[in-house]
């Protein structure tokens, strides 16, 4: 059932993952610097907590469409993608002996 709305979804679609793709491997780079010493046990846990993101947007969306609409799936997400950056910030702190360094070798 293809409607005259289809293909600007399919666009907005690819875009969206397009821009996720980008996203996902800039942050998971950003991950892998925080400790260096524990590379492997961060990136772990970075993926379970993606992949359980994942599961339980999944599940959350398949309730309000369920009861609700497409639009409180878009509502859901919307806010979902502004509190990536607030969440980042707060939570991501580089090292004083990394910007040390960082500071060292852009002189």
């Amino acid at each position: 059932m293809i409607t005259e709305h289809a293909l600007p979804a399919i666009v907005v679609h690819v875009l969206s993952a397009t821009a996720l793709g980008f996203g996902q491997s800039a942050l998971t780079a950003l991950v892998s610097e925080l400790d260096p010493n524990a590379r492997g046990a961060v990136l772990a846990l970075n993926s379970s907590a993606m992949y359980a993101g994942m599961v339980s947007a999944t599940a959350i969306s398949a309730a309000l469409l369920q009861f609700g609409s497409f639009l409180s799936i878009g509502i859901m997400c919307a806010v979902a993608a502004l509190a990536v950056l607030p969440i980042t910030s707060y939570l991501v702190k580089e090292h004083e002996a990394n910007r040390s360094s960082m500071a060292a070798e852009r002189i």
